[in-house]
Formats: structure tokens, C-alpha cells, sequence
């Protein structure tokens, strides 16, 4: 059971959360895979936070685990708090855009399921990125660096377009399949009209010969 003083700290570390996580309530339930009735005695302080609660928010909001349980250390994960080391040699410009950073979000989660990934420290093995960094991209802390778009790319197998301007699909794989349709397709037409030739003419020739013994 919550004190008063503890409550109000709680539901004051909950919106930080929820603003770093940057979805609709409506929203946050499949995401977090916690019920909206959760999320709510968890925001008043109704409910006291546990470290299962704790480690799902701090994966979706880059904000640290301990930070969130108890209001321990700081609020950010260390490692997010400055850059990276020099294998994140920035864009000339790094993207910090809300739209980019949350299909950025939006991607890491499809990889996931596609490739049946349970923790987001195997998506960082995958994509041969710093954990607390694609974290903290994930949750707005930081901006989107060519490196990390790239090893998503690369490692991953995610469309950059999509990332940086919404375009389908997600995944480059569904690129290449949809381009074999597409091929597949347009020679299934090119078929189709020179079986409607054949036909013609097969027609026209049926017809010709039909007149001529009428004729005769």
C-alpha cells in the first residue's frame, strides 16, 4: 500500500512514461501488453509499481528500469544521457522527429514478430546496435543516426523508407516479393491479351468461313 507522498510520486514518474512513450491510452494496452485498467491504477498510484511493469515501460520509453520502480537514480538510462561512443558517427543532420522515431518503433516491433524475438536486447544483437541507444531512439531521447538507420537495413532486413517517410511495406523482403508480383502479373496479362489475339482470330477465321459457304 501506497503513502500519499508515494502515490503522487509514482503517478508523477507514470506521465513522464507515458509522454516519452508518445501513444494514445487507446493504444498503450497491445503495445505494453498491460490492461488500460492497469495502466490507469498504475498512473494514480492505486496500484504500487513492480519490476515486470517497471522493465516493459523502461524497454518502451528508453527511461530507466529503477528510475520507474522506485524513483532510484536517474531518470534516463545512463547510457543515454550522452552519445554513444564513435561508432555512431551521426548524419550530418540526425533526425529527432516524433513521426520517425515512433515508425521507428513501429518497425523494431514487426522485426520482432517476424523474427520471433521475445527481448529487444536481441534486437540490438541483430541489428549490431547499443541496446540503451536504439532504446532511447525508440522513445524520442534521441535522434535517429544514419548508423542505426542503416544497420536496420542492413541486419534487419527494414525498409529505410518507411522509417523516414511512412512508405509501405515495412519490410525490404516485401519489396522484393511485391516486385515479383508485379513482374509475375504483368506477364500474366501480356498472356491474357494474346490469348484474346487468338481468340479473335480464331473467331474471324470461324466467321470468314461461316460467310463464304453461305455465299456460295
Amino acid at each position: 500500500m501506497l503513502t500519499e507522498k508515494e502515490r503522487i510520486a509514482q503517478a508523477e514518474r507514470m506521465d513522464k512514461v507515458l509522454k516519452a512513450i508518445g501513444l494514445p491510452q487507446r493504444q498503450l494496452e497491445p503495445v505494453l501488453g498491460i490492461s488500460q485498467v492497469a495502466i490507469s491504477k498504475l498512473k494514480t498510484g492505486r496500484t504500487a509499481m513492480n519490476a515486470k511493469y517497471a522493465q516493459i515501460l523502461s524497454e518502451k520509453s528508453g527511461l530507466d528500469m529503477m528510475w520507474i520502480l522506485n524513483g532510484t537514480g536517474a531518470e534516463q538510462s545512463i547510457s543515454t544521457l550522452h552519445e554513444p561512443n564513435v561508432q555512431y558517427e551521426p548524419m550530418i543532420n540526425n533526425i529527432k522527429d516524433a513521426s520517425i522515431q515512433k515508425r521507428f518503433d513501429g518497425a523494431i516491433e514487426h522485426l520482432m514478430a517476424t523474427r520471433h524475438l521475445s527481448h529487444y536486447n536481441q534486437v540490438s544483437d541483430l541489428l549490431k546496435v547499443d541496446y540503451d541507444h536504439m532504446n532511447a531512439v525508440r522513445g524520442g531521447h534521441k535522434p535517429l543516426t544514419m548508423k542505426l538507420l542503416l544497420h536496420a537495413g542492413k541486419y534487419g532486413g527494414i525498409n529505410a523508407n518507411n522509417i523516414l517517410f511512412g512508405l509501405q511495406p515495412i519490410m525490404i523482403a516485401d519489396i522484393d516479393r511485391q516486385n515479383s508480383m508485379i513482374e509475375f502479373l504483368k506477364d500474366r496479362v501480356e498472356e491474357l491479351k494474346r490469348d484474346k489475339a487468338n481468340m479473335q482470330l480464331t473467331i474471324d477465321s470461324l466467321t470468314t468461313g461461316h460467310n463464304i459457304k453461305q455465299t456460295g
